[in-house]
C-alpha cells in the first residue's frame, strides 16, 4: 500500500474514531442546529394549509424583529428584567410585554381585518422524533 494510501486510511479512521466518541456531543449540536429549521418547515406546513397560516407567519416575522429581553444582575444578586425601556421583576413578566408588542405590530401589519375577532386554530406542534 502507498503511503498516500495509508494516509488517507489514518483520516478515515481518525474520523471515524472522533465520531464514535463525541456521538452524543455531535447529536445535540445537530439536533440544536435542525430544531430551527424544521419548526420552519412546519410552520411553512400550515401556513399553506390553514386559512389562517399566514397569521402566524407574520406573528413569527415580528417575533424575531422585535429586540430581545435584556437580562440584568443586580449588585445584590437579583435579577431584572428589560425590555422597551421598562424593567420588569421577573422574566414572565417582560416576556408577556414582549409578546404584547409583537401582536400589536402583526394586528397593524393587517390593518382593518377583522380576523382578531374570530379565534383562530391553535399552532402547530413542534415534531416529535420517534425514539428507539
Amino acid at each position: 500500500m502507498s503511503l498516500t494510501g495509508l494516509y488517507f486510511l489514518f483520516v478515515i479512521i481518525s474520523i471515524l474514531l472522533v465520531v464514535m466518541i463525541f456521538r452524543g456531543p455531535l447529536g445535540r449540536f445537530w439536533a440544536r442546529h435542525t430544531s430551527e429549521f424544521r419548526r420552519q418547515q412546519d410552520l411553512q406546513k400550515v401556513a399553506a394549509t390553514s386559512e389562517h397560516g399566514h397569521v402566524y407567519l407574520t406573528i413569527e416575522k415580528y417575533n424575531s424583529e422585535i429586540d430581545p429581553i435584556e437580562e440584568i444582575e443586580e449588585p445584590d444578586g437579583t435579577k431584572t428584567y428589560a425590555w422597551g425601556g421598562n424593567e420588569f421583576s421577573n422574566e414572565e413578566a417582560a416576556n408577556h410585554a414582549r409578546f404584547n408588542a409583537v401582536l400589536a405590530a402583526a394586528r397593524a401589519y393587517y390593518g382593518d381585518i377583522d380576523l382578531w375577532t374570530k379565534s383562530l386554530p391553535p399552532p402547530p406542534r413542534p415534531r416529535r422524533r420517534r425514539r428507539r
